[in-house]
């Protein structure tokens, strides 16, 4: 995990002082753009990079340039690049716009401590509305439904605790590949066990495979896989899932209910969606190749 800050929330993270190491926050951690380092980005003005940087992936991955593509490029980065906003301490008005040019792009974003509830606008998730969650595959413009997140792009908190935790949830996203899953789950199974004493209780929504499990918690997972939510398990494999009906169902069908398989692509503006005589163009293709 990277942990970018700027403007107040640097300063006050500079004051960090570990015992342990003798060693201030920024001493202790690199400054370079890789996993584990906090990068001072600078002054209030840098709140800017967080957004630029996140559109870089979708000039890179796709070539979309986010000039008059502001829509593709933030539905390309809503269910692929893991970015979270964390905006901490007093809230401005000025904040409210910061936090809705974020979300705009599709970087959720964590509020808080106490003044994040004092804010006029919460985009807050409902992960048993069921017809809220769901997507369109764009190769043949099918509706599929989704694993709830993120849960939330404006969430307010009351401590840096369900901050933290709240921001590796809102990482979870629909096009992690099979280690950064593994990542996420072990994060947030970690983070969530030493703040609340507990497993999440939705933990389970997001396993679409025993692949995507962290490896030192994988047996005690499966466990509670079938334990608590009736999974059928065999040895360290799932073998039938259940879904959000209460239907058991083979591993490799979760994918395709709750879910994009790898290869194809899912998108939410029907502009994105292959036409009719395109999908059948491709049809006839792959029939004459076989």
């Amino acid at each position: 995990m990277l942990m970018p800050v700027a403007g107040c929330a640097a300063g006050e993270v500079a004051r960090y002082f570990n015992e342990k190491t003798g060693k201030f926050i920024f001493e202790e951690f690199g400054a370079e753009f890789v996993a584990r380092n906090v990068i001072n980005c600078g002054s209030c003005s840098a709140i800017g990079h967080f957004i630029d940087n996140s559109l870089k992936a979708a000039k890179c991955s796709s070539g979309i340039t986010h000039y008059a593509n502001w829509l593709e490029t933030a539905d390309f980065d809503f269910d692929r690049i893991s970015s979270v906003a964390i905006i901490w301490g007093a809230k401005p008005e000025r904040m409210l716009a910061v936090a809705a040019a974020h979300i705009r792009h599709g970087v959720p974003c964590v509020i808080g401590p106490t003044s994040g509830f004092e804010w006029k606008r919460y985009l807050m998730g409902n992960r048993y509305d069921r017809s809220r969650w769901w997507i369109y595959d764009g190769q043949d413009a099918h509706i599929r439904e989704l694993e709830p997140s993120p849960r939330s792009l404006i969430i307010p908190v009351e401590t840096k605790e369900e901050a933290v935790t709240a921001g590796i949830h809102m990482n979870m996203k629909l096009q992690d590949i099979r280690d950064s899953r593994q990542a996420r789950h072990d994060l947030y199974v970690d983070f969530h066990e030493e703040f609340f004493g507990e497993l999440p209780d939705d933990w389970h929504l997001f396993v679409r495979s025993d692949m995507e499990l962290p490896l030192k918690k994988k047996a005690r997972l499966l466990r509670v896989l079938r334990e608590k939510h009736g999974w059928e398990i065999e040895r360290l494999r799932i073998k039938r899932a259940r879904d959000r009906d209460g239907n058991l169902r083979p591993q490799d069908e979760i994918i395709t209910y709750y879910g994009i398989e790898q290869g194809r692509y899912s998108t939410h503006l029907t502009r994105y969606l292959i036409s009719k005589e395109i999908r059948d163009q491709l049809k006839e293709e792959q029939g004459a190749e076989k």
